[in-house]
């Protein structure tokens, strides 16, 4: 890489931090999921209403993610 190791080095500590994000906004709404619908009074709506921020958080993250990931790999 020559003389852009340290961007390329920024670059993959970048591409970790979010990777690693959208790990845990998957995980933990998958947890939040189970844990509405363990609750009796609240049923499939009420689960669903009340991750439904954290869901869609965790859609924008894996589409970031996806989208870096493709433009990376369109441009090298």
């Amino acid at each position: 890489m020559g003389g852009y190791q340290s961007v390329y080095d920024i670059y993959s500590i970048l591409m970790w931090l979010i990777g690693l994000v959208a790990a845990f906004l998957v995980v933990r709404t998958g947890r939040d999921f189970y844990a509405a619908m363990s609750d009796p009074d609240l049923g499939l709506q009420g689960a669903i209403k009340k991750v439904k921020k954290r869901m869609t958080a965790a859609v924008i993250a894996v589409t970031i993610e996806g989208l870096v990931t493709f433009f990376k790999q369109f441009y090298q």
